[in-house]
């Protein structure tokens, strides 16, 4: 009976061994597929390497003796050979900045032109006041704050003097769709509920900064939002653990109160159906 047994037992091993041996083999090449797909998605979504261009210009101080122009523009290059949207992206937006006439809302061919027309108004101002003794200056620069896989975030900085009763400083977000190329608004970054909630913290974060109470009316102590009450901007970018929020000078209140940082954790924004944020 044992003898008869054996040779089934042994046939029955040799098929489950032949078995588990496909099975086996079959998890492998899943895995080593799993791992190349993942070794190529990370290599599409490497952050790019970015360096830096810098134009400099100084007007020759003999206009005046006491008064001078400097002139500053810093942008990203991307050195390596890329075609992505990312490239595209960065490429028109520093245009669209680097170009923008300093004096009105024009947007001209070039820097050289930006330099040209700021050279004509300084001279124009100095030869109509002599006897003010100032220095002019313009520096801009358009960086990128934030790259992940879905978005990425740009930082425009202007600081100026062109004369006038005090100096400028602007910094301008964008964030954009990597999988579109578009700009992406803040309600469309987020859902309806993790719009409210992001609403809600940000107030709070405001109204604490500020030293003001939930029941304060906000236009009664100098600041300034549409209907009264307080709202979001469009102002923002991401890093990796936040959403930051900034009203520049004069959005929401005098030269004398300054730009506004609000600063959001991501791990708070959260959907209540899904315990995520759109977000991450």
């Amino acid at each position: 009976m044992f003898k008869r047994d054996f040779p089934t037992f042994e046939l029955m091993n040799l098929t489950t061994m032949k078995g588990f041996i496909s099975c086996l083999i079959i998890c492998t090449v899943a895995l080593f597929s799993c791992e190349d797909k993942d070794e190529a998605a990370d290599a599409i979504h490497k952050p790019i390497e970015i360096g830096k261009k810098i134009i400099s210009f100084k007007l020759d101080s003999s206009i005046n003796a006491n008064s001078s122009f400097d002139i500053k523009l810093e942008f990203p290059e991307i050195n390596e050979v890329d075609s992505s949207l990312f490239k595209t992206i960065l490429l028109q937006e520093t245009e669209k900045v680097m170009n923008k006439s300093a004096i009105s809302d024009s947007l001209l061919e070039n820097q050289d032109q930006v330099i040209a027309e700021l050279e004509r108004s300084y001279k124009a101002f100095k030869t109509d006041f002599p006897e003010i003794n100032s220095e002019w200056y313009l520096n801009r620069t358009v960086e990128v704050v934030y790259q992940s896989k879905k978005y990425i975030s740009i930082m425009y900085h202007e600081q100026s003097y062109l004369g006038g009763a005090h100096s400028n400083e602007i910094k301008t977000f964008k964030t954009f769709e990597l999988k579109t190329g578009n700009q992406i608004s803040l309600s469309q970054l987020l859902s309806n509920e993790e719009y409210l909630i992001t609403e809600g913290l940000a107030e709070s974060k405001f109204r604490k900064q500020k030293g003001f109470k939930p029941e304060d009316d906000l236009k009664a102590n100098g600041w300034y939002f549409p209907n009264g009450r307080f709202t979001l901007n469009n102002n923002f970018y991401l890093t990796d653990t936040s959403l930051v929020i900034r009203y520049n000078t004069y959005d929401i209140s005098s030269y004398a109160a300054g730009a506004t940082t609000l600063e959001i954790n991501l791990d708070k924004i959260k959907n209540t159906e899904t315990g995520k944020n759109a977000v991450l």
